[in-house]
């Protein structure tokens, strides 16, 4: 049950971020329009345009990724030193392998990111708005 609760709580996360990251894309874009329309005079493709916005927010989600799972690996190893051999309690165990799943969060992170920065930019750039000055 932990376990499906754990899993769930990671979804939720995931998806809560990658709404952020697909607001905060379109704010970019409605924000740059006049950058973005001189770019793409200039023969920038849509794609060229998202690989900007996803980069930028790849590499942010990234480095937060890597801060999160800095502090979970502490809390972690706190849990581990306070529950002793058996961990915190015999419900929740906390082993010092436990710190390893701590490891890809960066890159579960930077993919959501790149991901939900690519899909935004291209949706709202494919429609005419980022490039020739509808809502975004």
């Amino acid at each position: 049950l932990i376990t499906a609760l754990a899993g769930a709580a990671f979804l939720a996360t995931a998806l809560a971020a990658a709404a952020a990251i697909a607001y905060a894309t379109r704010a970019g874009l409605a924000a740059g329009r006049d950058v973005i329309q001189t770019l793409s005079l200039n023969g920038a493709t849509d794609g060229r345009i998202a690989g900007l916005f996803q980069r930028r927010f790849g590499l942010l989600a990234a480095g937060a990724g890597a801060i999160g799972a800095g502090l979970a690996a502490i809390l972690v190893a706190l849990l581990r030193l306070l529950g002793g051999s058996g961990g915190l309690t015999a419900a929740l165990p906390v082993a010092w392998g436990d710190l390893l799943l701590l490891s890809p969060c960066p890159l579960l992170a930077a993919t959501v990111a790149v991901l939900a920065a690519r899909f935004a930019a291209m949706r709202v750039l494919a429609s005419g708005a980022g490039a020739s000055g509808g809502d975004a």
